[in-house]
């Protein structure tokens, strides 16, 4: 909506064309043009029939019925494959140490050690310093997969978030949901336009779809959790998304004595707003006892951006990027192959393609290694595409990320923390601005070795330009770049450690 309105403002002499399946979207739009003058002229429907009140209740209906019995398939799942391990883990007379994190198919090594992606060697810590701890984990994949693994970890107790809650609850989520609704009684207007309907509309579709009744699922899970599970410290991957607020309410209620600590186990941007609360936030939902960042300079973009009390965030450490400080640094190459690195979502990297395939695509002597996130495969990210790939395109098929590092010259990227992985190792990074209204860059404050293109024609341009930068610069920008990722990602050390520990 925002991009619309700056591009009619942009061309206000011309015939400006807008396509939208959206009809909230096209309705604001419109409203727009006419509180400014602005001629405008729509086509197709006027309204948009899955909107309607039967359609609505025939889909929340539906949904709420899927949700359900899917819920109770994999809770019967985990109690089986599951309650005879944790019988033998769990005693009544301990406390526990939890981590709340996400289980994929890989987080499982071939010899059944537990491989924690979001808190790396965390867990194995843990388990030799506080003794035995729990893994709450949300999954990732195919469920029944992936709980035969869980039952085969032998290192660590990991226990999906469907194992505890009542089969009876998810009738109480379903009429929360329906009784519990957020109502907008103001007008929303950003940047001079109204989104109220556009806010109204957004929290319907998550009322008839999975995500507000999953969002609850959370607070009973936690319930049930606490009733039977003495626990200590509960630690859990930040985001700020509601199903965190979710978990941190139900402890408030049903285990107060429980220790919360949100780890910010991620790169963060402009564009991540649940980051940065207002100044009113902190006051009326639950936060963690503690926050605990990657390092120094997310800790101060938190604290520059958001409203947190000052003894809320905790310096930390970079679990996941660990290895970074001990990486090696590849030699400068000049052999035009390109690394683009995708996100999980398939539109998004959809985009990132057909950007990139138009810059370079026609350029037969360039190289370029596409690298898929583990949770979205090329062939999903492809039906979005609606073109095959010119020759000099190459989905990577190497099991490490550093490989399609060492055969670079520069990393092109959107919103994904690789390109910090990068300016470690010495490639330069291209962050590729797909005109977001918000920047997704995560190194939207550094300036070194990263240049920044948003137009298609100037990519070729700003590879050159690279490549040509003169040796004693690019060292030199290359010193500052690994400065401010070290300083971003701080390096894993037994005091930052304690932090998680000691809550």
């Amino acid at each position: 909506l925002l991009l619309a309105k700056d591009h009619i403002e942009k061309h206000k002499d011309s015939d400006v064309m807008i396509l939208s399946k959206n009809h909230t979207i096209n309705k604001n739009i419109k409203n727009y043009c006419l509180k400014h003058s602005i001629k405008c002229s729509t086509i197709g429907r006027k309204k948009d029939s899955s909107s309607g009140f039967f359609e609505s209740v025939r889909n929340f209906v539906r949904h709420s019925i899927k949700d359900t019995f899917r819920a109770w398939k994999n809770r019967y799942l985990a109690h089986k494959y599951l309650d005879k391990k944790i019988k033998n883990w769990v005693s009544s007379q301990e406390k526990y140490y939890v981590l709340r994190s996400w289980f994929y198919d890989k987080s499982i090594s071939p010899d059944n050690k537990y491989k924690d992606s979001y808190f790396g060697k965390l867990p194995q810590y843990l388990n030799k310093r506080v003794g035995k701890i729990i893994v709450i984990a949300g999954t990732l994949g195919n469920f029944p997969d992936l709980v035969k693994k869980m039952a085969k970890c032998e290192d660590v107790l990991i226990i999906p978030q469907e194992y505890f809650i009542g089969y009876f609850d998810w009738f109480l989520i379903s009429i929360k949901n329906v009784f519990n609704r957020i109502k907008i009684d103001e007008s929303c207007i950003i940047e001079d336009v109204d989104v109220t309907n556009l806010v109204k509309e957004e929290l319907k579709r998550s009322y008839r779809n999975y995500e507000n009744r999953n969002n609850i699922a959370y607070y009973y899970n936690i319930k049930r959790f606490a009733k039977k599970i003495n626990i200590d410290t509960f630690v859990f991957t930040l985001e700020n998304h509601s199903w965190e607020k979710m978990c941190v309410e139900a402890f408030k209620k049903y285990s107060p004595d429980t220790k919360t600590i949100g780890y910010q186990h991620a790169a963060i941007s402009k564009s991540y707003l649940s980051f940065y609360p207002s100044k009113f936030e902190e006051q009326v939902i639950p936060l963690p006892d503690k926050i605990i960042s990657l390092g120094k300079e997310t800790k101060r973009i938190m604290e520059k951006y958001g409203n947190y009390s000052n003894d809320r965030i905790k310096e930390g450490c970079a679990f996941r990027f660990e290895y970074l400080h001990g990486s090696d640094i590849f030699e400068r190459k000049k052999r035009n192959v390109i690394f683009v690195p995708l996100t999980i979502s398939k539109e998004d990297s959809a985009d990132l393609i057909k950007f990139v395939h138009n810059g370079l695509g026609d350029e037969s002597k360039y190289k370029v290694i596409l690298r898929c996130h583990p949770a979205t495969p090329f062939e999903t990210i492809k039906k979005e595409l609606g073109f095959d790939l010119k020759d000099n395109f190459h989905v990577s098929t190497n099991v490490k990320m550093v490989d399609d590092f060492k055969s670079s010259d520069v990393v092109l990227y959107t919103g994904t923390t690789v390109c910090a992985e990068a300016l470690m190792m010495g490639l330069p990074a291209v962050h590729i601005d797909l005109g977001e209204p918000i920047s997704v860059d995560p190194l939207f404050e550094c300036d070194n070795l990263k240049w920044t293109v948003n137009d298609e024609s100037d990519l070729i341009k700003s590879i050159n330009q690279i490549y040509n930068t003169e040796e004693n610069e690019f060292q030199k920008q290359l010193k500052l770049a690994r400065e401010y990722v070290g300083n971003y990602f701080l390096p894993v050390t037994e005091e930052r450690i304690e932090e998680f520990i000691k809550g």
